[in-house]
């Protein structure tokens, strides 16, 4: 289910410029939501380690804090267009994988896609109704 949402968020294919903003604005809104729960050196440490695991050759992000958050969603945008069309999708499909799966890892599925849900729900991409386990 999670890959399932991340994929409708990115989108399939196309343009490169509609995948980098998907990504940066799916980021931003998870930034935005899990802040208030876990705090903002929580964000940061489950983002730097998601990029670590990505293994998809993004750069760790300074020190996060919710003042911050622009400035990290900003230097990934430009790490995204700076890779060719396909590799830039891949790159931010992988971020996003790491950094959901992380979290389930650490809350368990059910609270992730509740997390993701919220972040995500008025996103036009993923319109489409969601079922979460209970």
């Amino acid at each position: 289910m999670r890959e399932a949402m991340i994929r409708q968020t990115v989108g399939q294919s196309g343009d490169e410029g509609h995948a980098t903003a998907a990504t940066a604005s799916a980021m931003h809104r998870l930034f935005l939501q899990l802040d208030p729960l876990i705090g903002g050196q929580a964000v940061h440490a489950l983002y730097n380690r998601s990029l670590h695991l990505a293994a998809a050759g993004l750069e760790r992000s300074p020190v996060l804090s919710e003042r911050s958050y622009d400035m990290a969603i900003s230097d990934l945008q430009r790490q995204l267009r700076e890779r060719k069309p396909d590799a830039g999708r891949a790159a931010g499909l992988a971020l996003l994988d790491a950094f959901t799966s992380l979290l389930a890892s650490l809350v368990g599925e059910s609270i992730t896609l509740r997390v993701m849900h919220s972040a995500w729900d008025d996103l036009a991409a993923i319109r489409a109704p969601m079922e979460i386990p209970q």
